[in-house]
């Protein structure tokens, strides 16, 4: 069974393998485009309840070909879609609406290029090579947060433009993902236990290096999108920034020098 028959297997079989209070739900298979140009299929649930957890079949069809059994494996993700669909925040359609999720608001960054599918059905801004989207806070739990991504039918619902979603998202972010900045140095002592001096990154007697990221290190990269805060890191180490994008949930900072400018590095550099 190839990949494909698989997945209707499961789209066919699954409601026999849930309670009764998910026999009245339409199953349905879903190509989901998640970050960096990943396409995943995801099986989901649409029935009373407006918002449904997408379980991606990849990993089950990996161990039904390493010889699970389709009934094992149809027990599986049964078991995953319940305790995922306990997890979900329910979000009742009438309360759905700016005024409700504004202050839930936050931003986070991906590569323009590389999620180019993806980014026809989230508003964005574009950064050079970079672009800006919008998530929606959640709590699944009293000690965990999700989020919800923003898409095009969700702004034309709020009916507002992509640039008050922007500035309402920055605004939340200082109060709900403060920012967090620190040398690399203090970094790596924390994490292996010692003296930042013990862990001096090579060159940084020369150029000290610096994490921009907020308070979670999570999606924290987009701090670079904050003039305010960027004045505020600039004035701390006493000079202009260079920016270096290292992933989506942190920045490394390097103060601009004259040194770097000698040996060219300011020039393949992105400076604020």
């Amino acid at each position: 069974m190839n990949f494909i028959e698989y997945a209707e297997s499961v789209r066919e079989n699954i409601l026999d393998y849930l309670p009764q209070e998910y026999q009245d739900t339409e199953v349905h298979i879903n190509k989901v485009n998640k970050n960096n140009g990943l396409e995943l299929t995801a099986i989901s649930l649409r029935g009373k309840e407006n918002i449904s957890p997408n379980i991606y079949l990849e990993p089950f069809f990996q161990k039904y070909q390493d010889g699970m059994t389709l009934e094992e494996s149809l027990k599986s993700i049964s078991g995953v879609y319940q305790r995922e669909m306990n997890r979900i925040p329910v979000f009742p359609i009438e309360g759905f609406t700016y005024d409700n999720i504004k202050d839930k608001l936050y931003v986070t960054l991906v590569n323009a290029e590389k999620n180019e599918k993806m980014l026809e059905d989230l508003p964005h801004k574009n950064y050079e090579d970079l672009a800006s989207v919008y998530r929606i806070q959640v709590m699944v739990s009293p000690d965990n947060r999700g989020s919800i991504a923003i898409h095009n039918s969700h702004l034309k619902m709020f009916g507002v433009d992509i640039d008050t979603l922007h500035e309402q998202a920055m605004t939340n972010m200082k109060q709900m993902l403060p920012y967090f900045f620190e040398s690399l140095n203090e970094i790596l002592a924390e994490m292996m236990g010692g003296l930042p001096e013990e862990f001096m990154v090579l060159g940084a007697e020369i150029s000290p290096m610096w994490v921009l990221s907020n308070s979670e290190k999570m999606q924290g990269a987009s701090y670079m999108l904050d003039d305010t805060v960027l004045q505020d890191i600039s004035d701390r180490i006493g000079g202009n920034l260079i920016i270096l994008p290292s992933s989506v949930h942190e920045c490394i900072i390097l103060r601009e020098d004259e040194n770097m400018n000698k040996s060219g590095t300011a020039g393949e550099l992105s400076k604020r």
